[in-house]
């Protein structure tokens, strides 16, 4: 026996590795505010099942069998998914696009992935919001590529920084090829870029001839008005890539996203892909569902919801803990991020969370350094019922205030 264990042979990648971003919820749990999942009532399972079996009695044998062997089908999924994606985009954004612009993907998170590995090498560089979706930062950052973070504020990303970033990325020998912006209800923050920051980004992207990974999980999730457009429908340059999901959609065991973008990046993607593409079922069935209507039907639904719960949720905070938080109000999306008042102690504060069983995410997960999102954390208000919102947040609010710093009754805003 040679006394070597399997831990001595990992590689310098695993060794490498981040600790994990976010912990393990409460035991028991008993006010979920972390995941960032639709509403559960929302999830259309009859639907989804007959459309399974309509699936099954279409396709028969032939969903036993690999994608055919042409690479392009292999890696990019069911053409009749895409093609379906193709026609909704259209509408939706103006674009001509068709099937071979689209590539289906496991969640959205695979596409992300793939986008990282198509186009950043060593010495490379890329732009990310300071707080945004830690598992881009870690797709970018293990091809190599040094990351330069920009500060978020009520609009979004703050695009007139990127351009003195970008600089010092060129004067310090890193040429910058990147950039990955959520501008529509970012994640964390819940913020909306405004139509006049988005022309400017996509004009310093064409200026810099940089990659635009537009991540657009969120841009059917609004409440009340519709969103700016997609930065991919604004472009004309080819230079964005369009990040989408049916998990945010309809639900994220589905674990099906799609990535849009001109037939040149799609050829990219598939050059690094290595897992010969998503399975056949899901994309069979969404595909007649969405030819039904019933995806739109859904969303309609969805967005009701949604609303009832953030509008509960905005009323239990106002109620329950607006002396030791601020915020805005999300018009779209899952998430409120509150700032904590500088009295509350964070340490007392997770603990009698995790004492009353109440998930919430802290900030820290969502920055490079951690150190900046501390003071922060995002309370996600999908997953529980309009009447476990109003007991969860006023026990956020009770935890808030023995957590305090200070004591008397007139305590100091955040």
């Amino acid at each position: 026996m040679s006394g070597v264990k399997i831990s001595d042979l990992v590689s310098d990648r695993v060794k490498a590795a981040p600790a994990p971003y976010f912990g393990a919820p409460p035991s028991p749990l008993v006010y979920d505010f972390n995941a960032g999942d639709p509403p559960p009532e929302t999830y259309p399972l009859e639907e989804l099942k007959e459309y399974f079996v309509r699936a099954l009695d279409r396709a028969g044998t032939q969903l036993t069998k690999y994608n055919p062997t042409w690479r392009q089908d292999m890696t990019r999924g069911d053409p009749g998914l895409r093609e379906r994606l193709a026609e909704r985009l259209a509408r939706r954004d103006g674009r001509d696009v068709d099937a071979d612009w689209i590539m289906l993907t496991h969640g959205s998170s695979d596409g992300l992935a793939l986008a990282a590995r198509a186009f950043l090498s060593p010495g490379d560089g890329a732009i990310a919001e300071a707080a945004t979706f830690p598992y881009m930062v870690g797709y970018m950052k293990a091809t190599g590529a040094q990351i330069a973070t920009v500060p978020v504020d009520r609009d979004g990303m703050v695009v007139d920084a990127i351009a003195g970033r970008l600089r010092q990325l060129r004067d310090a020998g890193v040429r910058p090829k990147m950039i990955y912006v959520i501008p529509t209800f970012h994640v964390p923050t819940g913020s909306l870029m405004p139509l006049s920051r988005r022309e400017k980004l996509l004009q310093i992207a064409q200026e810099w001839g940089l990659v635009v990974v537009e991540d657009n999980a969120y841009y059917d999730q609004y409440f009340d008005e519709t969103p700016p457009p997609t930065l991919f429908s604004m472009d004309d340059s080819g230079l964005v890539l369009l990040s989408e999901t049916f998990g945010k959609q309809l639900a994220p065991g589905l674990r099906l996203g799609y990535m849009t973008g001109v037939p040149e990046a799609m050829k990219a993607l598939d050059a690094v892909r290595e897992d010969l593409g998503v399975n056949k079922l899901i994309p069979m069935m969404l595909d007649e569902y969405i030819a039904d209507g019933k995806l739109d039907d859904h969303l309609t639904r969805f967005r009701e919801t949604s609303r009832k719960k953030r509008d509960a949720a905005l009323a239990a905070l106002e109620k329950y803990c607006r002396p030791w938080v601020e915020f805005e109000v999300p018009s779209g999306g899952i998430y409120f991020w509150l700032k904590l008042s500088d009295e509350i102690d964070a340490q007392g504060l997770n603990a009698l969370l995790l004492a009353g069983g109440i998930s919430c995410r802290a900030g820290e997960g969502f920055t490079e350094d951690r150190e900046s999102g501390a003071g922060y954390m995002r309370l996600a208000f999908q997953q529980e019922s309009l009447e476990a919102i109003e007991r969860g947040i006023e026990a956020l609010g009770q935890a808030l205030a023995a957590s305090a710093r200070t004591t008397g009754s007139s305590p100091t805003p955040a």
